[in-house]
């Protein structure tokens, strides 16, 4: 079992710059959402989709191959959050 050491995600501000960049330079058809790891990134991707009218593919890592927590909230904050992205997965 692989194990990890430490996890560097994007901030919520990243997360923003970086679909603000894709619409201008590329608008996607369709994306794939993975890890988001605090409720602060998953609001930012709702309202992302919220005027997508493309495709979207929800496949969220919540823990690693050697079973630590991808996520920095409770499981239940966590996962609440999550569902408010389920309306707008294709």
């Amino acid at each position: 079992i692989t194990e990890i050491g430490k996890i560097k995600s994007l901030s919520p501000q990243d997360i923003l710059s970086q679909i603000n960049i894709l619409q201008k330079d590329l608008p996607p058809n369709a994306v794939k959402i993975g890890m988001l790891d605090n409720p602060s990134s998953i609001e930012v991707v709702k309202n992302f989709l919220v005027d997508y009218s493309g495709k979207v593919i929800l496949d969220p890592v919540m823990m690693s191959t050697s079973g630590k927590n991808l996520f920095t909230s409770s499981l239940t904050e966590y996962l609440s959050k999550l569902q408010t992205l389920f309306p707008y997965v294709s």
